[in-house]
């Protein structure tokens, strides 16, 4: 939607976590791949929660290369799946989350591996 350069963070426009959040969304340059990115191109981000509320944990533009650039859910190229995270058992590392689109798609909940979390904790 818009980013500031000059005061280092820019707000998403995403409908889903409209939906969710009942805003844009925040990111501060920090999350910016190579640190270059241009109001109205489109990427694919992860959401954390902040002190001031939820805001972009990780961004990826689309077609870079990421986590889920190719064939997934529908068979939509890019396509993510939203979800809420079901159980997660610290002193084995590992957790499943509950998505109604994924379980339509696979039959099962999504496995969550401590290491996909880039460093981020759960809390319970």
């Amino acid at each position: 939607k818009v980013y500031h350069a000059d005061r280092g963070f820019g707000l998403i426009d995403c409908p889903q976590t409209w939906n969710i959040y009942n805003k844009d969304m925040f990111f501060g340059k920090t999350v910016i791949p190579d640190g270059v990115i241009n109001a109205g191109e489109q990427v694919q981000f992860t959401v954390k929660m902040e002190e001031k509320g939820p805001a972009v944990a990780w961004m990826c533009k689309m077609g870079a290369g990421g986590p889920n650039d190719g064939l997934i859910g529908s068979g939509r190229k890019n396509e993510p799946f939203y979800g809420v995270l079901r159980n997660w058992q610290e002193e084995k590392g590992y957790g499943h989350i509950q998505c109604d689109a994924s379980y339509q798609a696979y039959g099962k909940d999504v496995f969550l591996f401590k290491g996909a979390l880039q460093g981020q904790t759960v809390n319970e």
